[in-house]
């Protein structure tokens, strides 16, 4: 009977495991993003998405207008290669270069949180 209750304790510890937000840093959040949109697929982007933006930073576009914003930065960018990165507070600003020859950057903002997830992400194109 031990091992019987045991094993539904495991169980049921495993199943709550997902519940629990993961702790990633913002720079991998930062490069999930980046190479979600760099693809221009909206399946890819809209998975990316649920797993690194809050709530409220996802309840602000529906997964249509997400699938837009993928397809439109990749046919302004192209292929995406982050240049650099620069940290300051909640904010991460990532230089970009598509393979377009568009350069841009893209300032992600991060919840005061211990699970750090994008909260708001503001796109700039620069120039060729």
């Amino acid at each position: 009977m031990k091992s019987v209750r045991a094993f539904f304790l495991g169980v049921a510890m495993l199943a709550a495991a997902p519940m629990a937000s993961a702790q990633v840093a913002p720079s991998a959040r930062v490069q999930a993003v980046v190479e979600a949109l760099s693809t221009g697929e909206a399946a890819t982007y809209e998975a990316a998405a649920q797993a690194n933006f809050s709530p409220a930073m996802l309840a602000r576009r529906d997964p249509a207008q997400r699938a837009e914003l993928a397809q439109r930065i990749h046919g302004d960018f192209g292929q995406l290669t982050i240049t650099s990165q620069t940290a300051d507070g909640a904010t991460i600003r990532a230089e970009v270069s598509g393979a377009s020859g568009t350069t841009g950057a893209f300032t992600f903002t991060f919840t005061d949180t211990p699970e750090h997830l994008i909260d708001a992400l503001r796109i700039e194109a620069g120039g060729h």
